[in-house]
């Protein structure tokens, strides 16, 4: 049997954006999603990403990258400061041309499983902040049927 579990990105604040501030402050965004819907001892056929652009002025990030993170009981300065291998570099050209864009993230979903992890957690940063004076951010939409993670698993 293969069952499926949708997992929307609500959150207690939306929009959530990533880049920088004015003062050049870099902005990160979190987006964790609860696992204990899945069956224990499942096979992961798939799990996909799919993130919702909303507005923001984002034409000078370039470039986007979204990390996978285990931020255990909280973020804390460490979680922030960690090196990680990407899940995804996106480039704002292709940001701007797509109102949603899809990420294949099965092989890092399967290895938090795999650790059994309560949650699966993804960051996204800006690449590189840029020194004017502006803010250059990026705005995912959530909520119902927008930014969500899609999940595929059969049963033993």
């Amino acid at each position: 049997a293969t069952g499926s579990m949708v997992s929307n990105g609500d959150g207690p604040r939306f929009p959530l954006r990533f880049g920088d501030t004015e003062q050049n402050k870099e902005i990160r965004a979190y987006l964790s999603f609860p696992l204990d819907r899945i069956p224990a001892g499942v096979d992961i056929v798939s799990a996909m990403l799919y993130v919702n652009r909303g507005g923001g002025d984002y034409r000078e990030l370039r470039r986007a990258i979204v990390e996978e993170v285990n931020i255990g009981d909280g973020l804390d300065q460490e979680d922030f400061d960690a090196n990680r291998s990407p899940l995804a570099v996106l480039r704002s050209d292709s940001l701007m041309s797509q109102q949603q864009f899809e990420l294949d993230v099965t092989d890092k979903f399967e290895l938090v499983t795999l650790y059994n992890r309560p949650f699966f957690t993804l960051q996204f940063r800006p690449d590189e902040i840029f020194r004017n004076r502006k803010a250059d951010q990026y705005e995912i939409r959530t909520g119902q049927n927008r930014t969500r993670l899609e999940v595929k698993f059969k049963l033993d």
